[in-house]
């Protein structure tokens, strides 16, 4: 048991020990928090309008769903 332990550990802190999971670690908080931050900020921009959106629905299916979902 011991052996498969000390295997474990090895291969975690291989894995851990990697340039691209420490810079994964230390980049994702900041693009989280960045993310809540920016969206209310563009919000502010650009007045919080609403747009319309066209749809081209050739069949005739998918259209009336759209219009419903409001």
């Amino acid at each position: 048991m011991n052996k498969i332990w000390v295997v474990a550990c090895r291969e975690f802190w291989a894995m851990v020990g990697t340039r691209a999971f420490l810079a994964t670690l230390l980049t994702m908080p900041v693009l989280m928090f960045g993310g809540l931050f920016l969206m209310p900020t563009l919000d502010k921009i650009s007045g919080g309008r609403e747009r319309t959106i066209r749809i081209v629905d050739g069949t005739g299916r998918i259209a009336p769903t759209l219009v419903t979902m409001k």
